[in-house]
């Protein structure tokens, strides 16, 4: 679970995209997100219960009581203050596979003017499936002065890197990133 997805009373809605360090909105859109969402979830809610599983949290469609929450985002980024958690979450650094091969940085990215940064582009598995999502994205970051190594993801073959770009279907993310301090 992505650690936005569990909601706090000092975060954003989950799925919102709306800013931590203004709540004006937050309000309308979990109005929206009932309105919007409460059909559905009161239905899906029922077929869980009539499982015999616990009811799920509020408009939240995981269950927590009797689920190994399990959480991916490293200790230096996260925000517990803001979103408390209890004794059932586990938070992991990584959940990507180590590589016993080092990552060399290909010379097309290595040498650039000065001034320009370096930025490791993941999407994940399910977004870098999107084709449309991944070509836009690349085509925009093309325009700009910085390098990219990116992790084109499953459906690399579809995905056209830009001159200031390397990158392949799947890179040994542990070592791309732990290679430079970024």
């Amino acid at each position: 679970m992505q650690p936005l997805e569990v909601s706090g009373p000092a975060v954003p809605p989950p799925f919102s995209g709306l800013p931590s360090a203004d709540p004006s909105q937050w309000d309308a859109y979990r109005a929206e997100f009932d309105r919007t969402h409460r059909a559905t979830w009161a239905e899906f809610d029922a077929w869980v219960q009539a499982r015999g599983a616990a009811p799920l949290p509020e408009l939240e469609f995981m269950p927590r009581a009797n689920a190994a929450n399990l959480y991916v985002y490293p200790a230096e980024t996260d925000y517990l203050e803001a979103r408390p958690l209890d004794g059932s979450w586990i938070r992991m650094d990584s959940s990507v596979r180590e590589t016993e091969d080092d990552y060399v940085l290909p010379t097309a990215v290595a040498d650039r003017p000065d001034g320009s940064a370096l930025v490791y582009l993941s999407l994940g598995s399910l977004g870098g499936a999107d084709v449309e999502l991944m070509q836009r994205l690349v085509d925009v970051l093309g325009t700009t002065p910085h390098r990219y190594i990116v992790s084109k993801g499953p459906q690399a073959d579809r995905i056209t890197l830009a001159d200031n770009m390397v990158g392949e279907q799947m890179l040994p993310q542990t070592k791309v990133i732990s290679r430079w301090t970024w």
